[in-house]
């Protein structure tokens, strides 16, 4: 009894060791397919359990069996994941090869869902885009009002101070004159004498004798005397060689105009009588008697009015409002 359970037992070892063996290296392989694999195996497994249970009598057998079904299990096991893999990589290979129309089928569609992802990402940023560029539209064409409104209201404003400023310059033209006017009424007694021999630190008495000598002499018909004249002085400072003018208020208008209609007796001689003018009437009678004498014969001075004579014999008056005019131009000179 001895000499036949040691074999038996050194084979139930050695073949359940390699039986081990065989179903760890087919549970290994079958890995990769165990969604159809797990009902089979376990159906076989609930099947072998039977056998053993039945053949209990003889352990000798029950491992022989055990070990031809492991082997027989793992066999067909094998051959059907050989089978199973053959029909993947003919598959596999049918699409690669483009065979099987399912591969077109499957990127039409994966294209189609992908133009579709993209033109709805494409259409989002496009309404949002078009959302801001109206917004800033909005914003913009508010902006723009508001500059049209400041620039009708800043050309309103230039206007207005456009329209001041000629207004200032015609109040300030209307003052000047009336200045103008009151300065030469309040010189409407006065004359001017001009040739009279100069002497330095001449005095006022001097110089009414002078004029009451020189006029007594030139013009002997308006016997002027010492009373009708109220003061006499020289005009600017004194230089050597040159003799400046006089100034002689007279004490009535009337003894000043009679001077004034007696002074074409002094024609050839060095002496000269005119009005005393205010400064902006010096200026413009002076522009009128030398700038254009091509077309003015003759000028003259009357109670502080300008008056010119022109070829054609016609007498002009100038007013205060075209003295620019004549301070402005250039000297026309006479070829």
């Amino acid at each position: 009894m001895a000499n036949v359970e040691q074999p038996v037992n050194q084979l139930d070892s050695t073949e359940i060791e390699d039986a081990n063996k065989k179903r760890k290296a087919a549970s290994v392989s079958s890995v990769s397919e165990a969604d159809t694999s797990v009902v089979v195996g376990e159906t076989k497994q609930k099947n072998s359990k039977q056998r053993r249970k039945k053949s209990k009598i003889n352990p000798v057998k029950e491992v022989k069996d055990t070990s031809e079904q492991s082997d027989t299990e793992v066999e067909d096991e094998s051959n059907w994941m050989r089978k199973e893999l053959a029909e993947i990589n003919k598959k596999l290979s049918n699409m690669l090869t483009k065979n099987d129309s399912g591969l077109k089928i499957m990127m039409r569609e994966l294209i189609k869902e992908m133009k579709d992802e993209l033109l709805k990402s494409v259409m989002h940023k496009i309404e949002t885009l078009e959302g801001t560029i109206f917004e800033k539209q909005q914003v913009n064409d508010k902006l723009a009002n508001d500059v049209k409104r400041l620039e009708e209201k800043l050309n309103n404003e230039k206007e207005e101070k456009q329209q001041l400023k000629m207004e200032m310059t015609k109040q300030q033209l209307i003052h000047d004159e009336k200045l103008n006017e009151l300065e030469q009424y309040s010189r409407r007694n006065n004359i001017r004498l001009s040739g009279c021999v100069d002497k330095e630190r001449e005095t006022a008495e001097e110089s009414v004798n002078i004029v009451l000598k020189t006029l007594n002499a030139k013009m002997p018909t308006i016997k002027l005397v010492k009373e009708d004249i109220d003061i006499a002085h020289r005009v600017g400072k004194f230089e050597q060689n040159k003799h400046r003018q006089i100034i002689v208020k007279l004490q009535s208008r009337m003894k000043k105009t009679q001077i004034m209609r007696e002074k074409k007796n002094l024609k050839g001689e060095k002496l000269y009588i005119n009005e005393d003018l205010t400064r902006p009437n010096q200026e413009v009678f002076r522009s009128v008697r030398l700038k254009r004498k091509d077309l003015i014969q003759s000028t003259w001075t009357n109670e502080g009015s300008i008056k010119y004579r022109d070829y054609h014999d016609h007498v002009h008056t100038l007013h205060f409002s075209n003295f620019k005019y004549w301070l402005a131009i250039e000297v026309h000179r006479v070829v």
